[in-house]
């Protein structure tokens, strides 16, 4: 696979991150608890960290991030 490719399979990944609902991307149920969500949180972000992952990753791993610290932060204030 080139460059090209691997990086348009990248972008396409993050488009469609992005349009999921914050639950869904956490992949947590409409009853999950806040403790749930934060564990949710946690084992997403350790696997997508930027700093956990290596240069060539290290874009997608940083938009990945930010992507799941939106959601988060947006579940934790629904639930208050």
């Amino acid at each position: 696979m080139k460059w090209r490719e691997i990086k348009s399979a990248y972008k396409s990944r993050i488009e469609q991150l992005e349009s999921l609902s914050p639950r869904e991307l956490l992949e947590v149920s409409d009853d999950a608890l806040k403790e749930e969500i934060r564990a949710a949180y946690l084992r997403k972000l350790k696997v997508h960290h930027p700093d956990k992952n290596d240069a060539f990753m290290k874009e997608y791993a940083n938009r990945y991030s930010l992507i799941i610290n939106a959601a988060y932060e947006k579940l934790m204030e629904e639930l208050g």
